[in-house]
């Protein structure tokens, strides 16, 4: 009876998670993927349909599954933040097979925790501050610019720059205001490691802002061995916390830039010791200021975002496929980050509203020059976005893909891009 991996896609966006899933052994992986998926993409390989709503409905699923089939269940990845690392972990629970433990969750869900095993460990890290209903913020030992997060990770919503004393105030309140009514398990109240109750809808984390460029990495560490697998530099959008484009880099590039792959090992370790973890493939946020690395987060999941489509088609796996393989107890062959480069360009609606107009057919007569390899559209005219002060991802309509742009001309290329696509929003 052949092991199975569990492979519970709950809350990303379709095309990253039909993209890290072709790349997958498909015959020793059950997928299970939610109801919208299968609405717009036909699965591939074993598959279960379930909305994630009970743990134990979708228990008794793959107990039906595995009897029907012959298999066993043997590994489970956990893929999104603390709400499916809970879900995820009372299955593995459930079964008796291999999960992290339940302090590596807790540690990889909560910035608070995450920072504190930082600096404990010495990772490169901005300061920073828990602060409740009783904190004076006159006191606060951080400049300004500053920025706020909620303390569960949730991407790049609920995250603010404050310039000013008044504006960090501000913010603030928008915050509490936004997760007074949320019922989710993020805002469940916590203990720390010092069993010291926290309120995740009271207490918030501000920290110093970090200039330089930010880039994002995935490492995998094995047998004691640390490998980086991708490197991707983030040009910034008008709001804050959200991308225009992502840099798919390649070692010579990184090296102009002033990385070296060895410091960059370096600090995915301390980052493994940080987690608890001794093997697996984890996600590091960070930036680059006057040569040095700084660490914003990290998790203990590859990176998710509009990049995954990019590496797949330019490295034909993603870094889905190396952790999968590492849960399947199967050779990882060499580890590498490859000499192909490639842009992924977001494409936003401007403003929240009904689309009345989408013209893409600027993009399609830029293809040649610009060597655009693909191109997806999440949306249509007619569709109504929505959008928020605290979440703007519902304004990201799509993505163009670009092989290997000159390394000079990557802004140009950007620019170029958004000049050549028309979409009109009318509230």
């Amino acid at each position: 009876m052949q092991p199975i991996l569990l492979f519970p896609a709950m809350n990303y966006g379709n095309l990253e998670i039909y993209f890290s899933a072709k790349s997958i052994d498909k015959e020793n992986v059950l997928f299970i993927y939610n109801p919208s998926y299968v609405e717009q993409i036909t699965p591939e390989g074993n598959y279960l349909v379930d909305d994630f709503a009970s743990v134990e409905k979708l228990i008794k699923k793959i107990e039906k599954w595995i009897t029907e089939n012959n298999r066993k269940v043997g590994s489970i990845i956990s893929l999104d933040d603390e709400r499916q690392f809970k879900f995820s972990k009372q299955i593995a629970d459930w079964f008796k097979i291999e999960c992290y433990s339940e302090e590596t969750f807790r540690i990889a869900s909560n910035k608070w925790l995450m920072k504190k095993e930082f600096v404990k460990n010495n990772v490169p890290t901005a300061k920073f501050k828990l602060i409740s209903e009783n904190t004076d913020l006159r006191l606060l030992d951080l400049n300004y610019p500053n920025v706020l997060k909620i303390i569960s990770g949730n991407g790049s919503e609920y995250v603010f720059k404050n310039d000013t004393l008044k504006e960090l105030e501000t913010n603030i309140k928008k915050v509490k205001e936004s997760i007074t009514e949320e019922n989710d398990t993020r805002f469940k109240d916590i203990n720390d490691f010092d069993n010291n109750p926290i309120n995740p809808k009271t207490e918030l984390i501000v920290e110093e802002f970090i200039g330089g460029e930010e880039f994002s990495l995935d490492f995998c560490l094995k047998d004691g061995t640390i490998n980086i697998l991708r490197v991707i530099q983030k040009y910034n959008h008008h709001n804050f916390g959200y991308f225009s484009a992502f840099y798919l880099l390649n070692k010579n590039t990184l090296i102009k830039k002033g990385i070296y792959l060895p410091k960059l090992e370096e600090i995915a370790r301390k980052i493994a010791d940080s987690l608890k973890i001794n093997q697996g493939v984890c996600m590091i946020d960070f930036k680059v200021e006057k040569g040095e690395v700084v660490v914003i987060e990290t998790n203990i999941r590859p990176g998710f975002s509009t990049f995954i489509p990019l590496m797949y088609k330019l490295y034909g796996y993603t870094s889905i496929a190396i952790l999968s393989k590492i849960r399947l107890g199967q050779k990882l062959g060499p580890l590498e980050i490859k000499e192909y480069e490639g842009l992924a360009i977001n494409l936003f609606a401007k403003e929240p509203g009904i689309i009345t107009k989408m013209d893409l057919s600027g993009i399609e007569k830029l293809k040649t020059e610009l060597k655009i390899i693909d191109m997806f559209i999440y949306n249509q005219e007619g569709d109504n976005l929505s959008d928020s002060e605290t979440s703007h991802h519902d304004l990201l309509v799509g993505c163009v893909y670009v092989k290997n742009p000159p390394k000079d001309k990557i802004e140009e290329i950007i620019n170029k891009i958004h000049e050549n696509v028309k979409i009109n929003v009318t509230r």
